[in-house]
């Protein structure tokens, strides 16, 4: 009896395992970059897909391109994927999908329908950057083979997290983050831009991490920050701990720091409508090509002054771009009273707020490196 159990359970055992949705990796094209516009009421959508026979030990097709593009339209997004089974002998994969890029027009338009798809598609990963095509078009940044990437999709991707990590204004922005603020209220998103750059230097494209954001309103996109309002949006929120800010130290020359730490507070006082601004950035000195002298406490005062007035002129132009994009709330200032001040919540137009809003900025600098020359302007 113990013997028959014995087996019966190894039978069921047996039964359970296996794989009924297997696919093998070679039947299936792996979409790594997702490109999406939409012209007269038609989606057109451009996929990048990995191409498995590159790296293949057949010496006749190890020169092939690594990826290979594809091009279809469709009523639908998803109509649109399938239709590119046109001209793809295998069937799409998007579960390692790294990046998705949406014309300015689509984003102009409204971009829900790009979310109904992609958040009801369970096979889609949901943490794909997410970014907008500026002066240039999907197929052309897409196609671009660098130097240092022979993937197009690895090359944005890294172009992405290391920009968003030395460079103060762009952001590194993830699907599900990006959907997840347009959800919530009181909040309205921004999202990276990218180009592509052909230098008179150098005939190759390159592809480029614009300096600038997209501001969404809800689903659509409104405007751009420009850097200086880009730079100044990530302080106030705290995006920004590893950047090279430069600044004027006397009439014709700059200085420059590498900033080591941010620590900025922002609030909001709805009955006075004053956004409050307060920001302490610890730097070291790594650039001085003014005559000052770092040895006297009172020349090192007079730099961190001039660079506290610098980042105050961005935090400012920040705040002007809140008001002109007053139907943006890329700051979050109705969400701040919602957690914060909630009795006086309701009742207020915040896009009349924004438009009018006063603002309070206080920046502390504190450069805790001076470097091992002791002169500024000295000569080697």
């Amino acid at each position: 009896m113990k013997n028959k159990k014995i087996f019966i359970l190894i039978l069921v055992i047996l039964l359970l395992t296996g794989c009924s949705d297997y696919r093998e990796l070679t039947d299936m094209a792996i979409i790594s970059n997702l490109g999406i516009d939409k012209v007269d009421e038609e989606f057109h959508i451009t996929v990048q897909i990995l191409n498995s026979k590159s790296n293949s030990n057949d010496d006749s097709k190890k020169n092939s391109s690594e990826v290979i593009l594809y091009n279809s339209k469709g009523k639908t997004i998803h109509e649109a994927l399938r239709n590119t089974s046109l001209e793809s002998p295998k069937k799409l994969y998007v579960g390692h999908l790294e990046s998705i890029i949406i014309s300015e027009r689509i984003a102009k338009s409204n971009i829900s329908e790009l979310f109904d798809f992609i958040l009801r598609d369970p096979e889609i990963t949901k943490d794909a950057n997410i970014l907008m095509i500026k002066d240039a078009s999907i197929n052309e940044v897409m196609s671009i083979i660098t130097p240092l990437e022979s993937i197009p999709a690895e090359s944005i991707k890294s172009s992405i997290e290391v920009a968003s990590k030395i460079q103060g204004s762009v952001n590194n922005i993830p699907f599900d983050e990006f959907a997840a603020t347009i959800i919530e209220t009181g909040i309205d998103p921004v999202i990276p831009l990218i180009t592509s750059d052909n230098k008179k230097v150098n005939p190759e494209k390159r592809i480029v991490m614009s300096k600038e954001l997209a501001m969404f309103s809800r689903e659509k996109f409104v405007g751009y920050l420009n850097r200086d309002a880009a730079f100044g949006y990530n302080i106030a929120l705290n995006n920004v701990n590893e950047n090279v800010i430069s600044f004027k130290c006397d009439k014709n020359n700059y200085a420059s720091i590498e900033l080591v730490n941010n620590n900025s507070k922002l609030s909001y006082d709805v009955s006075k409508n004053t956004l409050s601004i307060k920001s302490t950035i610890v730097g070291s000195l790594s650039e001085l090509n003014c005559n000052y002298n770092i040895k006297k406490e009172s020349d090192v005062k007079k730099l961190e002054k001039k660079l506290e007035k610098r980042i105050e002129d961005m935090l400012n132009e920040t705040i002007e771009y809140a008001k002109k994009y007053y139907k943006s709330d890329f700051l979050g200032i109705e969400r701040y009273v919602l957690k914060n001040d909630y009795k006086h919540y309701k009742g207020k137009n915040y896009n009349d707020l924004r438009k009018n809003i006063n603002s309070n900025i206080e920046v502390k600098v504190k450069f805790i490196q001076k470097g091992s020359i002791k002169k500024g302007d000295e000569k080697y």
